[in-house]
């Protein structure tokens, strides 16, 4: 034995039976009252239960890892679900619309239909990114004026033509974070703007089968219009996707109010109107736009 201090291996061996078990040595010297080494001191403690609990604490965490990965991949799914069944709303909207019209003015709305499509296509791509390098949630310095140019000639290039972008920026400032992050939130915003725009489309078919239309771009001026018009609102058409409080938290407010009014839900997810008291109907998106007029003709007359 070289040294003064105390050495301790850890081993594993088995039983006869064949289990297996676990144990440490700690060597040390054993000294007399003038510090010399008299005799050597071993001894051997079973550490097989200590073992087994780091073992089962390691495969408890690798589950947890892969629930937090199943998860974020589920959340993923979910929100390109959902973009990509607003887009499909607008396709099937201005094609059923086309249809119900003159051929001379049937060629904008298609071209305006492909361009959808051409979007869809580039958000399956990047998911399909997404898919080969994993979720990585990596912080770094960003420049966000960088992240919102890139996100903003996305934009340019997918959108309807139509819709003009304008870009104010002040500076270049610098933020920790993760950049794929952060640049899909800056579509996401942009997107959501643009998706309010399309709501035009509902509107149209709407009114030309006879009803008067008022429409908000998010919950609070949703709330507002109707406070101040709900005598005159005979149904209300609710996105469960809003901007500033989801819809449920809409519904919710609108159930507390004196005046009640019957209510039609959109939403891309399974969702069931005995969920929602206060719901007449849920469609799911995307829908037809005959879909839609015969919906709310059969909740008007309930």
């Amino acid at each position: 034995m070289k040294g003064d201090s105390s050495q301790e291996v850890e081993f594993r061996w088995f039983k006869k039976t064949g289990e297996e078990c676990w144990a440490t040595e700690t060597i040390g010297p054993i000294k007399d009252g003038d510090g010399q080494v008299q005799a050597v001191q071993i001894i051997i403690q079973d550490i097989t239960e200590r073992k087994r609990a780091e073992e089962e604490r390691d495969v408890l965490e690798k589950q947890l890892r892969q629930r937090q990965k199943m998860e974020a991949m589920g959340q993923l799914t979910a929100g390109i679900a959902h973009n990509f069944n607003n887009m499909l709303q607008g396709i099937m909207g201005n094609i059923n619309y086309a249809l119900s019209k003159p051929a001379e003015e049937i060629r904008p709305l298609l071209l305006e239909a492909d361009a959808m499509s051409s979007r869809a296509a580039e958000m399956i791509d990047q998911l399909m990114v997404v898919a080969r390098q994993g979720i990585k949630n990596e912080a770094e310095q960003v420049q966000i004026n960088d992240l919102v140019d890139h996100a903003v000639e996305i934009c340019r290039r997918t959108f309807d033509r139509k819709i003009r972008i304008v870009v104010e920026t002040r500076g270049n400032p610098v933020v920790v974070g993760d950049a794929n992050q952060l640049e899909q939130a800056f579509l996401n915003f942009m997107i959501n703007a643009r998706d309010a725009l399309e709501e035009v489309n509902t509107r149209r078919v709407l009114e030309e089968g006879g009803y008067t239309v008022l429409l908000a771009s998010d919950s609070d001026r949703g709330l507002e219009t109707y406070r101040r018009h709900c005598e005159q609102i005979d149904l209300v058409l609710l996105d469960l996707s809003m901007p500033v409080m989801s819809g449920k938290e809409m519904l919710e407010e609108l159930c507390t109010m004196e005046v009640q009014t019957k209510v039609i839900v959109f939403t891309g997810y399974a969702t069931d109107a005995s969920e929602m008291p206060g719901v007449g109907r849920v469609i799911r998106k995307p829908l037809r736009m005959n879909e839609l007029a015969q919906a709310v003709r059969a909740v008007l007359d309930e």
